[in-house]
């Protein structure tokens, strides 16, 4: 996350952007935009924490990253988009939306055997991030779906009432994709949030 974190930071220095900028993280990108604010506070204009958390993995989680890892090495990215993919939609998105389950796939598809066992390894050993909540001094928006089946709903809210002056919006019909699934919603959600800022 630390290492995705400046890639960020250097990503905007090729592009010249030195003003604060609005960082915005769904599910793992949550990680790196705690990792962002950590590590490059005077570049942050305000957060948008999609369908995250702060908290690190429970060893029960770390145990089952392993086993996901081992799964891809042995039976490739598919096998991890089959287990994957029906938790990360809403079960009505994942009935009655089936052009965007197939879209879904495809991205998971897509992934190389190293990236995606860099991603769960890394998300296993990421660091806790719930002593950095207090310490945010930007405008915080906390997005999630109402039907998120990775991440309860009373997490995002624990992580809205210990950031300062957070707020959380709660998407209808939305799991932890909540951006593709109720894109209209979500890009609202966000264009209010900045104007609110102006």
């Amino acid at each position: 996350m630390s290492l995705l974190a400046d890639d960020c930071a250097a990503f905007l220095d090729a592009l010249g952007i030195q003003r604060p900028v609005l960082v915005c993280g769904l599910s793992m990108g949550g990680y790196v935009a705690f990792a962002f604010y950590r590590q490059h506070p005077s570049r942050v204009a305000g957060l948008v924490l999609a369908a995250t958390r702060p908290g690190p993995d429970t060893p029960e989680s770390q145990a089952n990253r392993d086993k996901s890892a081992a799964l891809a090495r042995q039976q490739g990215v598919g096998a991890i988009t089959a287990s994957m993919l029906p938790k990360l939609l809403s079960p009505g998105t994942y009935q009655n939306q089936p052009e965007l389950v197939k879209q879904v796939r495809t991205i998971m598809e897509s992934i190389s055997l190293e990236g995606i066992t860099g991603d769960l390894l890394g998300m296993k050993e990421r660091p806790d991030s719930t002593p950095t909540l207090a310490e945010i001094e930007v405008p915080t928006l906390v997005l999630h779906g109402a039907d998120d089946q990775i991440i309860p709903l009373q997490e995002a809210e624990s992580m809205r009432d210990a950031i300062p002056n957070a707020r959380l919006q709660v998407l209808p019909e939305a799991g932890h994709l909540l951006n593709l699934e109720q894109p209209d919603l979500f890009n609202q959600a966000i264009k209010g949030f900045i104007h609110d800022q102006r």
